[in-house]
C-alpha cells in the first residue's frame, strides 16, 4: 500500500510537472479558498455596487429577490460578521457602478427601473454623517451602468465600458472627486458590458464582460500617463457579470454567467491575472456559483456579497471570503 501511494505520488508531480513545462503554460493553484459570511441582512439582492470604505464592505442598491429595483444599503464588518444598515439611495438604482475613494462611496452611473434605463447619476456617500449627496452627473450621452469601476493613485475614478439603451459600450470616462468634473478616455478596444475591473501598481484592468450576449474575455490595461488602454492576455473563462478586486498583487476574477456547460447557466471559477508575468492562474472556485456580484478586499479577505445563483433573475443573501493561505 505505501509502495502504490509514492508511485502515485510521483505520477501527480510528474503530470504536474510535464502540465507546466512549456512557456505558454497555464498552471492550476491549489491555494487559497472560501469561507461562509453572515448572510445579507436586508434579504437577497444581485447586480448591487460593492466597495469598501471606513473598514467595512458597503453593498448599495440592485435588485431584491423579487426582481425589484431597491435603494437600501447595508455594511458589513469582519470583526463581527455582521451587517448594519445605512443610509439609503436617493432613489433605486441597480448595475451600480460604485467606488470608494478617500473615506467616502461615489456612485458614478447606474441603470433604472425594469426597463434598465441608463442613468448618469452621481452621488457622494459620507459614512461620517450616514447621507448621499449629489454631485456632477455623466455628461449627455455617456450615461451607463454595468460597467467596470476602480480608482486611480490620484483618486480619480475610471468608468470603463457599460450598458445604454440596451447597447454594450465601449466608452471610458474619468471622475475626479476633488474637482466634482467629468472627462473622457480613450474608448475601450473592446465593446462590453457586465465587465469588471481592479487597479494593480497604479493601473487600471478591465477583463470580461459581455456584448450582445456574447461572452468576452479580453483584458485592457489603462497607463494614466498617457490615457491609453492595451490589452494584455484573456482571461481564461470569458464571462459576463463577475466581480474583481486586486489582492496581494493579482487581480482575482471571481463568478459570472453565461455558463453552458451549468445547469443555472452561472460560472465558480476564480481566476488571477499576475500584472509581472502576464498570466492567468486557477484558484479555489466558488462555494456558490453567482452572478450580479460585486467584490471588495478587507485586509486579507475578498468578500463577495449577494448575487444571483441562476442566470436573469435568482437572487440570494449569500455571502462568502475568499483568502490566499
Amino acid at each position: 500500500m505505501r509502495v502504490n501511494l509514492t508511485l502515485a505520488a510521483m505520477l501527480v508531480v510528474l503530470s504536474l510537472a510535464a502540465a507546466c513545462s512549456g512557456t505558454d503554460c497555464m498552471c492550476t493553484s491549489s491555494g487559497g479558498g472560501w469561507a461562509t459570511q453572515a448572510p445579507l441582512s436586508l434579504g437577497p439582492r444581485q447586480e448591487m455596487g460593492v466597495a469598501a470604505v471606513g473598514g467595512r464592505v458597503h453593498v448599495v442598491g440592485g435588485f431584491d429577490g423579487t426582481g425589484q429595483p431597491i435603494a437600501t444599503v447595508e455594511a458589513y464588518a469582519v470583526a463581527d460578521n455582521r451587517w448594519t444598515q445605512r443610509a439609503s439611495l436617493p432613489a433605486p438604482l441597480h448595475h451600480v457602478n460604485l467606488a470608494a475613494v478617500g473615506g467616502k462611496l461615489y456612485v458614478v452611473g447606474a441603470l433604472t427601473g425594469t426597463d434598465f434605463a441608463a442613468t448618469g447619476t452621481t452621488l457622494v456617500y459620507d459614512p461620517a454623517t450616514d447621507a448621499w449627496s449629489p454631485l456632477s452627473s455623466m455628461p449627455a450621452g455617456t450615461e451607463r451602468g454595468a460597467a467596470g469601476v476602480a480608482v486611480l493613485v490620484d483618486g480619480r475614478i475610471v468608468v470603463a465600458g457599460g450598458l445604454r439603451a440596451g447597447i454594450s459600450v465601449a466608452d471610458a470616462s474619468v471622475f475626479d472627486p476633488q474637482t466634482n468634473a467629468w472627462s473622457p478616455l480613450q474608448p475601450l478596444a473592446v465593446a462590453r458590458d457586465h465587465l469588471a475591473a481592479g487597479t494593480l501598481d497604479g493601473r487600471v484592468y478591465a477583463v470580461a464582460g459581455r456584448a450582445g450576449g456574447v461572452l468576452k474575455g479580453a483584458l485592457e490595461v489603462l497607463d494614466p500617463a498617457s490615457g491609453s488602454w492595451s490589452r494584455k492576455a484573456d482571461i481564461t473563462t470569458a464571462r459576463g457579470g463577475c466581480a474583481a478586486a486586486a489582492l496581494l498583487g493579482r487581480l482575482v476574477v471571481v463568478g459570472g454567467e453565461g455558463n453552458r456547460a451549468d445547469p443555472n447557466g452561472v460560472f465558480h471559477e476564480t481566476e488571477s491575472y499576475d500584472p509581472t508575468t502576464d498570466r492567468w492562474r486557477t484558484d479555489a472556485p466558488m462555494q456558490t456559483a453567482r452572478h450580479g456580484i460585486g467584490a471588495a478586499v478587507l485586509g486579507s479577505l475578498l468578500i463577495v456579497p449577494g448575487g444571483a445563483t441562476r442566470e436573469g433573475f435568482g437572487a440570494v443573501a449569500v455571502n462568502e471570503s475568499f483568502e490566499y493561505r
